[in-house]
Order: structure tokens, then sequence, then C-alpha cells
């Protein structure tokens, strides 16, 4: 008789135990779910914060440059204001890496911060009768041209992701990320057209926003 009432008990004590532990298991299962959808949104809305922020600062500089074209104090006829313009401009922003300008005819000016060679990289296609070739020089400490750093051949400006964005887009925009060079970090390029008096596409402006932080 003992035995008859002691296992009925037993059996429902251990279906208890067993309920209350699974219930735990799967409570346990939708808080950790929970925590993760919850944490994977917190860190996309901190992602989508840091690039809103990267872009406008990018393009209130791509503005200043605008403006400064616009008023001669980027005199792209001459090659060694022009670079040491974008030298003193890269200098006054540790966040950007790059500061970029294109036009339709061709010009192609950089001055790029460069990790590889830790210094500053003055580019530009410099000769008419190769316009399609990109000369680096390593900028000396006044944003002059302190020795030459090698060329890229075949690198026209129209065929630049940032150029052809704005030229295709008419506003400004970003692209995709991607590689700069021999740099392991990544970047994007932050760009803007700018027009003539007819409202037609006359070039870009653009800078390098890295995503190394």
């Amino acid at each position: 008789v003992r035995v008859a009432l002691i296992v009925p008990v037993f059996l429902l004590n251990l279906l208890t135990v067993s309920l209350v532990g699974y219930l735990s298991y799967k409570s346990s299962e939708e808080v950790v779910a929970d925590m993760k959808d919850m944490l994977v949104a917190q860190v996309r809305r901190r992602v989508d914060l840091y690039l809103n922020l990267k872009f406008e600062f990018a393009m209130r500089i791509n503005r200043a440059n605008l403006n400064a074209l616009v008023h001669g104090r980027i005199p792209l006829q001459d090659t060694a204001s022009t670079e040491r313009f974008l030298w003193h401009r890269l200098n006054d922003f540790e966040d950007i890496n790059t500061i970029l300008f294109g036009s339709t005819n061709g010009t192609f000016r950089a001055v790029h911060r460069h990790t590889v060679l830790s210094a500053v990289v003055l580019a530009g296609n410099y000769d008419p009768a190769e316009p399609d070739t990109f000369y680096r020089y390593i900028a000396d400490d006044q944003g002059g041209r302190a020795k030459a750093a090698g060329k890229i051949e075949a690198f026209p400006v129209q065929g630049r992701p940032w150029f052809s964005g704005a030229m295709a887009k008419g506003a400004p925009g970003l692209t995709e990320p991607f590689q700069i060079g021999a740099d392991a970090a990544l970047a994007v390029s932050c760009y803007h057209p700018f027009f003539g008096a007819q409202n037609e596409f006359q070039g870009a402006v653009a800078v390098n926003i890295p995503l190394g932080h």
C-alpha cells in the first residue's frame, strides 16, 4: 500500500520538476534570442549613427572645397599651389585620409594619408602627354614634393567610383566600401558633384572616410 501511494507522488514530482525545467529552458532560449535581437539592433543603430555623422562631416569638407574652387582658392592651373592647399586641408582633419578632385577634362588631383608609407602622398595626372598616368610624390612638411613615390598606369579619373557615382547620380553620395591600394583598412568615398552655368556636370570633389575605428 505504501509503495502504491509513494510511486504516484514520486512520478508527479518528477513530472513537475521536468516540466518546470523544460519551461525554464524555453524561457531562457527566448530571453537569449530577445537579447541577441536587441544587441544586433543596438549595434546597427550605432553603426548608422557613426556613418551618418561621418557623412555629414565629409559633406561639410566637400562643400568647403567646392566653395574654395568656385572662388579661385584652388588654382588648378598652378599644380604646386593646388597641392599645398589640399595638403593643408587634409592636415586640418584627422578623421579623413584622402581629398580628391576630378573634372570632365580629365584633371585628377589627390592628397592621401598613406598608412603603409607613413607619409602624405601628393598625386595626380600631371603629364598632358600621359593623361591616364597617375604620378605620386611624398609630401614634405610644407605640402611640397619631397621625392617621387611611383606611378600608376591607366588610372583615368572617369573610372573612379566616386567620380562616376557623382556623374551618374548628379547629387552627393557615398561609394561602396573599398580598399585603398596596399592599405589594409577599408574606406568609403563621400562625393559631391559640381556643375557649370548650363547645369552641365563638370566634375566632383570627394573625401575618403576610413572605416577602421
